[in-house]
């Protein structure tokens, strides 16, 4: 099987264990994977020591031209840790952080790019060679200029791209809730039930990113998307083994799941 896995910056080291073990686990499963990274907090920290204030929009923090040198630096930062942090012997993972992987377009927020392609050939010569890449959330445009992008959604590209049957979002949180106040996790759900909550305004600013980036990854043929806790081994594990399980609307524990099954006159059919 090969599986996405995008480690939240929100995490900011917390979990270190539980996903080398995750790692550890999915490579003696034969799974193939590929590692996306966040950075928020440590942007935040070098952004602040430079007296720089982005604001954010709809969860997406702006990024002038001022402050992109800043926000790479701190990216490329978060990649040597977490490759250091991930795989201290430097055996298997492989840093992908020339920004060429991942290709960019300007979107009408100063540095603030779109995901326009992800180059799919170096990261499958490094799963060829049995070894785990590992990409920030950065790209470059057809003249080579450097765009900051949502980590979630180049996470979806990036399984688009490599044809993955999972893609995992590690984050900070249990899952997706459609009322975190009152904690109300959402566990296994499908694309019209994710649409409904958003149209209801049901997610936070930081969540919608997130889950617009599991409905495009599951309408390109991603069988199973999930959001787990990233620092707890058990809800890891869990999402890592399922095998594309048939929906479980009783399911109550380990994460959110966004599957390809709906229902239909009574069954549940593959499909939407």
């Amino acid at each position: 099987m090969r599986i996405v896995m995008k480690i939240g910056g929100a995490l900011d080291g917390r979990g270190n264990e539980a996903l080398r073990a995750a790692l550890k686990q999915a490579r003696e499963d034969s799974h193939e994977v590929v590692l996306v990274h966040g950075g928020g907090p440590e942007i935040t920290r070098q952004l602040t020591q430079e007296g720089i204030d982005l604001p954010f929009v709809d969860g997406l923090r702006v990024t002038t031209e001022e402050a992109m040198p800043v926000v790479l630096r701190a990216l490329q930062q978060c990649n040597a840790q977490l490759h250091q942090q991930l795989d201290p012997a430097g055996d298997f993972i492989a840093p992908l952080t020339d920004g060429t992987t991942v290709r960019a377009r300007f979107c009408g927020r100063d540095r603030v790019g779109e995901v326009t392609d992800v180059v799919a050939q170096p990261l499958l010569e490094q799963l060829r060679q049995h070894r785990v890449p590992l990409l920030p959330p950065y790209g470059v445009d057809a003249l080579g200029q450097f765009y900051n992008l949502n980590a979630d959604t180049t996470a979806a590209h990036v399984a688009k791209a490599v044809n993955a049957d999972k893609l995992l979002f590690c984050t900070n949180v249990a899952g997706v809730f459609a009322d975190f106040s009152l904690g109300v996790q959402l566990y296994d759900v499908t694309r019209d039930d994710l649409l409904r909550h958003l149209a209801e305004s049901a997610f936070s600013a930081g969540m919608i990113p997130k889950v617009n980036a599991m409905l495009f990854a599951a309408a390109q043929g991603v069988n199973e998307v999930w959001v787990v806790d990233g620092g707890e081994p058990e809800s890891l594990s869990f999402a890592l083994s399922q095998q594309a399980a048939p929906f479980d609307p009783a399911r109550t524990s380990h994460g959110t799941r966004l599957t390809t099954r709906a229902r239909v006159a009574g069954a549940w059919w593959a499909g939407k």
